[in-house]
């Protein structure tokens, strides 16, 4: 298995926010063999949407949180405070509540022949315009 690099940057079909680098795109494909995404470093990025597409083979998609990058350290995020477990297993959109330093997404249940791109795209909280 390795850790599978995001490809990132500023999205240029979004149009509003991308002139300035208030919003950043993140794509990930985790595949059966290739499951665990390398974590993106992101306490700034407050608004964050997790788009999750493609074979899942009946995988479960996590996104998990880690105030290091330590694998002892990654914990699943919640939906809401106190709520479930992010674990999607169709397609989907997630918006996790929590922000921590370190986020990655992962397949919990790997599954047989799963072949997902999850798609962050994070907006700063305080775009930084000068």
């Amino acid at each position: 298995m390795a850790v599978v690099n995001p490809t990132s940057g500023h999205p240029t079909s979004v149009g509003v926010g991308t002139e300035d680098g208030s919003v950043l795109k993140c794509v990930w494909l985790l595949t059966t063999a290739d499951f665990v995404g390398q974590a993106v470093k992101i306490p700034e990025w407050s608004d964050q949407t997790w788009h999750m597409t493609g074979t899942f083979g009946a995988a479960t998609v996590v996104v998990e949180t880690a105030p290091v990058d330590t694998d002892a350290q990654y914990s699943v995020c919640k939906n809401a405070a106190g709520g479930a477990a992010i674990g999607v297993t169709v397609q989907g959109v997630v918006t996790p509540i929590e922000n921590s330093q370190f986020m990655r997404p992962k397949l919990s249940v790997v599954g047989a022949g799963a072949s997902i791109t999850v798609t962050l795209i994070a907006r700063r909280g305080n775009s930084m315009r000068t």
